[in-house]
């Protein structure tokens, strides 16, 4: 089974371009002299190089490749290579579940989630053969185990694993 990426590639470009951009600009206030509390400012920069870093992993599998090499620290369990994964309740009431990272699966799903932001006009989603000026169609083999989540982990950053009881 291969995936394919049908992609508004310099939509992709303008945005990573933007991002850049926007993250020299707020570095550039950050290593200014603070004169006022900079939280909102440094929470923001954490956004902007997440959404780059996404950006980043769906360039690198139109290519085929891979775009981080090790496991971010966010949600990572210290000394495994464990992550929580949100979800909005399990069964026995815990908030949150512990996984396995695995390095492919983790980027194919991020990839996979960016790809639908970028469809051309007109595709109804990724992958779906429809072909526009400027859309890059990639295909890649699919890792053969896949660990789907129940539960979506759009939770903010700053969300703690905290168990309910």
């Amino acid at each position: 089974m291969e995936t394919q990426y049908n992609i508004d590639l310099p939509r992709l470009r303008a945005d990573l371009r933007a991002l850049a951009e926007q993250s020299k600009q707020l570095k550039y206030k950050l290593r200014r002299h603070w004169t006022a509390p900079m939280g909102a400012q440094q929470y923001e920069l954490v956004l902007v190089r997440r959404r780059t870093t996404h950006l980043l992993i769906l360039r690198a599998a139109l290519r085929g490749k891979l775009h981080l090499q090790s496991q971010p620290r966010e949600f990572s369990v210290p000394g495994t290579l464990r992550y929580y994964e949100f979800v909005k309740a399990l069964e026995n009431g815990t908030m949150y579940r512990i996984r396995d990272w695995d390095l492919v699966e983790s980027q194919r799903r991020i990839a996979e989630q960016v790809a639908a932001e970028y469809a051309p006009a007109g595709a109804d989603a990724p992958g779906c053969g429809a072909e526009s000026p400027g859309a890059a169609t990639t295909s890649r083999p699919a890792p053969s185990s896949e660990v789907e989540a129940e539960g979506s982990s759009s939770l903010p950053a700053r969300t703690q694993p905290t168990e309910v009881r």
